[in-house]
């Protein structure tokens, strides 16, 4: 057995204070290294592949994951145990349909739902995104009876009753107007909903200049309305007739034709949607 001594020195420079605030063990200053010398021979290292420890670690993972797992189910059975009320099935709620007759003075506060069918045809013209966010936690799309809703009722059904040059109204509210949209399907009315008014505006969707008039027309949006506007009123839309005849680009439709096969021009063809919308808007107007 042999010893070897190594002396560490240190370039510090010590005066009276250091040494006598320093006191260094000279056990510190000497270390001992001491080498055996081994007999036999060495036995060689055989080295593990990778792939061995790769698959051993991965398993390990997967006991990890399980134990963890595990943990989880034991944590929540136990939880579920000490209580047992909060971990209840949430109740069944139904609600009634938000029909005409719910306007009162009495259902204020109340909540109904959205009938079924009307609901699809709103869907159609799509919902604005705040109330689409209100409503994706909810089992169906519902809304309460308040007293501006009931204001509004009583101005639609005034409205009905004349000319809208009288009854025009400026809404702030998309649930007020959206309860609006739903009484007048139920009452059989023919509706024209944009809930996103943004896209006229903001070139999300191609224009031209007419030549004619000399404004800018987006084809392609008003053949996306025409084609919503028929299929939410296709059974109301299919007693109007058309009270001339109208030349079209190349086509040539008939007086008292249904007004359905002028909105099928332009669902059919964009360049003359913005033309056969405006006509549209004219019969229906003529038809009220």
């Amino acid at each position: 057995m042999a010893f070897r001594h190594f002396y560490f020195k240190t370039s510090r420079t010590f005066n009276k204070k250091t040494l006598l605030n320093h006191h260094i063990k000279p056990s510190l200053l000497l270390t001992n290294l001491i080498v055996q010398k081994r007999t036999g021979t060495a036995k060689p290292k055989i080295k593990k592949s990778s792939t061995n420890v790769q698959k051993n670690k991965g398993f390990q993972k997967k006991n990890l994951k399980k134990t963890a797992s595990e943990d989880a189910e034991a944590t929540l059975s136990t939880s579920f145990v000490k209580n047992k009320e909060l971990y209840k099935p949430s109740p069944v709620v139904a609600l009634e349909e938000m029909l005409p007759e719910v306007y009162t003075e009495e259902n204020i506060g109340k909540i109904y739902r959205f009938p079924p069918e009307i609901l699809q045809k709103i869907e159609i013209f799509k919902l604005p995104p705040i109330l689409e966010k209100e409503f994706f936690p909810l089992p169906y799309p519902s809304l309460a009876i308040r007293q501006s809703s009931i204001q509004l009722i009583k101005l639609i059904e005034n409205a009905s009753q004349k000319s809208s040059v009288e009854s025009r109204i400026i809404l702030c509210k998309s649930a007020l107007l959206l309860q609006a949209i739903n009484y007048s399907l139920c009452k059989s009315w023919i509706v024209i909903y944009v809930p996103f008014a943004i896209k006229f505006v903001n070139s999300s969707y191609p224009y031209i200049k007419n030549k004619i008039t000399n404004e800018f027309v987006q084809p392609t949006l008003s053949s996306e309305l025409l084609k919503q506007i028929k299929v939410v009123n296709a059974n109301y839309l299919q007693n109007i007739t058309l009270t001339r005849d109208y030349k079209i680009n190349k086509y040539t439709i008939k007086n008292n034709s249904p007004v359905i096969e002028l909105m099928d021009i332009g669902i059919k063809d964009n360049s003359c949607a913005p033309q056969v919308f405006e006509i549209f808007l004219e019969e229906i107007g003529k038809n009220v």
